[in-house]
């Protein structure tokens, strides 16, 4: 199942899938996040918004789901 890992409705129908097919997660690797190689003084505001959000906000989403 391909899809951004940032959206949190995308997070949620990858568990819903994974549990529908096999009935289980075993181990959940949470280990992508966006990134922004670049000056400091030259990265947006909202490009640096997507990093944080996708780093903790998604990630937290992910754990949250892979716990339920």
């Amino acid at each position: 199942m391909a899809g951004d890992v940032t959206v949190i409705d995308f997070v949620r129908a990858l568990y819903a899938r994974v549990d529908a097919e096999f009935g289980r997660l075993d181990v959940a690797a949470n280990i992508y996040g966006p990134g922004q190689l670049a000056r400091p003084e030259s990265i947006s505001i909202e490009d640096m918004q997507h990093v944080i959000f996708g780093l903790v906000v998604a990630r937290f989403a992910s754990c949250q789901e892979a716990g339920r």
